[in-house]
């Protein structure tokens, strides 16, 4: 009789894990079925915006063409290509970097926001910029959002910024442009 209601309460007992199991597998599915539609949904968003600022720029369209493209390709970071392609519009110098910064996103595997920090100091620097895209690799290879490295590589580069803040470099670039 013993053995009778222990072989019963396993089976019991198994069963409850394994409908628990089932359940579990089931709301996370769900979750990552709605985690990738809201993916898909930032994509599609980010390609649309890339589009129309490709269709309106007055120049650097090879160089948004490639963001789009590498945009296109991505799975996170699709704030960051918006914002390569607003600043490629606006920049007419250093869309190597622009470019170089975009494919280093598309390989991240990781949302983050320092390759839009290096957006900036890349239009900051009027020179060195290969070192710019050089952090943009060491971030592309995160497995986490944030670093102390990665912070202090991004500080190295403020420090040697020709403009310390982003509003002087798009006074300095607004000025050049007037003189075309």
């Amino acid at each position: 009789m013993k053995y009778l209601i222990s072989k019963t309460f396993l089976v019991i007992s198994i069963l409850i894990t394994f409908s628990f199991s089932l359940t579990s597998c089931s709301n996370s599915g769900q979750d990552r079925t709605s985690l990738q539609s809201q993916t898909a949904h930032k994509k599609h968003a980010a390609i649309e915006r890339i589009n129309q600022i490709y269709d309106k720029a007055a120049y650097n369209q090879g160089g948004i063409r490639s963001i789009l493209i590498y945009s296109k390709r991505a799975s996170t970071n699709f704030e960051t290509f918006v914002y390569l392609a607003e600043m490629a519009n606006e920049f007419g110098y250093h869309t190597d970097a622009f470019v170089g910064i975009a494919r280093y996103a598309y390989k991240a595997k990781v949302e983050t926001d320092y390759f839009k920090q290096l957006v900036d100091l890349s239009v900051m620097k009027l020179s060195e910029t290969k070192k710019v895209v050089a952090v943009a690799s060491d971030i592309s290879r995160l497995n986490t959002s944030n670093s102390a490295d990665i912070e202090d590589e991004l500080q190295k580069i403020r420090n040697t910024a020709d403009f310390k803040t982003l509003d002087e470099a798009k006074a300095y670039n607004k000025s050049i442009s007037n003189l075309k």
